[in-house]
């Protein structure tokens, strides 16, 4: 799931001068492939931290500029958002980047097999928790506002083991 931030145009769009589709679809920049790839399913446009708009992401494109157009449908699966606190995160004041990532499946709690992305990253969901793990090594770990993490390392060379909660 993509937000992304109206603070400008949706007040236009209050006052019949801009379409509210347009403007949630509009060109997005700093969207990398990567990130279409692993959150390009819907399309919150927020207002205010109030989700304004829900679409279901059935396309995409990139301008001349690299920024992204989407094409989308008004979302029946996530209309239930509309009117509510944006899921994660709130954009705080002089915030500068205008769009969000949110993971999906933090929302539906829904558990999937594990799947291995065209990136070579696996991606498993378990509850409410998103595990992934980049062809690097790297892992990140997503979870629902409020969720405690622990951290438990893999023991060093000389056998202990280091263990750190965040």
């Amino acid at each position: 799931m993509i937000a992304v931030n109206l603070p400008r145009s949706w007040p236009r769009v209050l006052a019949g001068e801009l379409n509210a589709g347009d403007v949630t679809l509009g060109e997005w920049a700093a969207i990398t492939d990567a990130d279409l790839e692993r959150y390009g399913d819907t399309l919150l446009g927020v207002h205010r931290n109030i989700v304004v708009t829900a679409f279901d992401i059935t396309d995409w494109a990139r301008t001349d500029e690299g920024r992204v157009q989407f094409e989308g449908t008004p979302s029946e699966t996530w209309a239930h958002l509309v009117g509510g606190l944006v899921p994660g995160r709130p954009w705080v004041r002089g915030a500068a980047r205008p769009v969000k990532m949110i993971s999906t499946s933090l929302l539906t709690g829904e558990e999937v097999e594990p799947i291995v992305e065209r990136s070579g990253r696996l991606r498993s969901v378990l509850g409410t928790t998103v595990i992934t793990v980049d062809p690097d090594g790297t892992t990140t770990v997503e979870v629902v506002p409020g969720t405690r993490v622990v951290v438990i390392t893999a023991p060093t060379s000389a056998g202990t083991e280091d263990d750190s909660a965040a």
